[in-house]
């Protein structure tokens, strides 16, 4: 894409005025390792609350600059104090409703005040709605949206049309497979917000959807993929769970991921710092197989670490020698380029010229789940 001048500045200076950069200039200039974390939140830091909080508090002492990738919306992870001070975008998105009233539906409430979410919330820069919205967290307090990322998403159109050519595509699809009907989950409908039975309006240019078989996604994706006639053909996320019989799949723009959204990120601090993007040391953690591709394939060259967390349910998968679903062959041929190291549940994962270092939480540190499996990674790390 072709980036103006003025989007150009506009996201440099979004980013030299962050404390994401104030705080790598610091360790810059006392010649510590420049750090960054890209951290997935739901089924990854999500756990005990105290664990949630050691784990958040020990990423940020070990100098990292915490970035929450995640598929949660932005209003998920950013407080009312940190919202009154961001981008008019960021206050146009209804708040989140969290809390249940006396006649069991949910009301607005400030994430800020649940012990649940306290800890995964405001970190230095969001990653959100699966990497389509991309905020940094600036000095003067609020979070500002990177310009050059919302530019990408403006050529797909407004995110009412773009909603609406999706929802036209799966239309299409159950006419014309009447007996593979797919459906949207309840949160793609503003109405189920308003009523209080979603806590979230619909995600901004996200769609999931729910199959009923894992042939019938399959079916979809082929039948995407053959489609010229809509304009702004989505591209999809697979957010399969085998192990739960949950088939679904998010339609999101082309190149718009977990991946790109983290590459995205490593460019534009190197830029503000005047620096290789190769000089950073990268700690990449999740569950899923959004998590999967940003762990093994984004941060090209730089010092990269992955951690599949603990209880992550593609742990199986990864070493099965019967996949039992297609999707998972890019699982099997990630598994042949993993060369075991010296310690258990630790690899080494090297394509063409780029290598890092992976660990497998179930098999690395047994028992421990989520941001557990988190804390033993990282006293590993000086």
């Amino acid at each position: 894409m072709k980036k103006s001048k003025l989007h150009l500045k506009q996201t440099q200076n979004i980013y030299t005025r962050s404390n994401a950069y104030k705080k790598l200039l610091y360790r810059q200039t006392h010649q510590l390792p420049l750090r960054l974390a890209f951290v997935d939140i739901d089924s990854t830091m999500v756990g005990d609350i105290p664990d949630q909080h050691n784990a958040r508090k020990l990423i940020e002492q070990k100098g990292y600059v915490l970035c929450f990738i995640t598929s949660r919306t932005v209003e998920l992870v950013m407080s009312w104090k940190n919202r009154k001070k961001s981008s008019p975008t960021v206050k146009n998105r209804p708040k989140a409703k969290l809390k249940k009233n006396n006649q069991n539906k949910l009301i607005i409430v400030d994430p800020l005040k649940l012990p649940i979410m306290s800890d995964l919330i405001d970190p230095l820069i969001i990653a959100a709605t699966t990497g389509v919205e991309l905020l940094v967290q600036q000095k003067n307090g609020g979070y500002q949206y990177d310009t050059i990322w919302q530019q990408q998403l403006k050529r797909f159109g407004t995110e009412t049309a773009w909603r609406n050519y999706c929802f036209k595509l799966i239309q299409t699809f159950n006419k014309i497979f009447p007996n593979s009907a797919t459906s949207c989950l309840p949160v793609e409908n503003i109405k189920n917000y308003t009523c209080g039975k979603t806590s979230i309006a619909p995600p901004s240019y996200r769609i999931q959807i729910q199959f009923t078989s894992w042939k019938t996604k399959e079916l979809f994706k082929k039948w995407l993929l053959k489609q010229t006639i809509f304009k702004c053909k989505p591209d999809w996320i697979e957010e399969s769970n085998i192990t739960q019989n949950n088939y679904s799949l998010y339609l999101i723009p082309t190149n718009i991921n977990k991946q790109t959204a983290a590459d995205q990120v490593i460019h534009q601090l190197a830029i503000a710092l005047n620096i290789s993007k190769t000089t950073f040391e990268l700690l990449f953690i999740g569950d899923s197989m959004s998590d999967i591709n940003m762990g093994f394939y984004a941060g090209q060259r730089a010092k990269t670490t992955f951690l599949l967390v603990g209880g992550s349910h593609l742990t199986t998968h990864l070493f099965s020698n019967t996949l039992p679903v297609p999707t998972y062959k890019a699982l099997k041929k990630i598994s042949r380029l993993l060369q075991p190291a010296q310690k258990k549940g630790w690899y080494t994962f090297q394509q063409r010229r780029q290598q890092r270092t992976v660990i497998v939480g179930d098999i690395a540190f047994p028992n421990k789940i989520g941001p557990q499996s988190i804390l033993a990674l990282l006293k590993n790390i000086d």
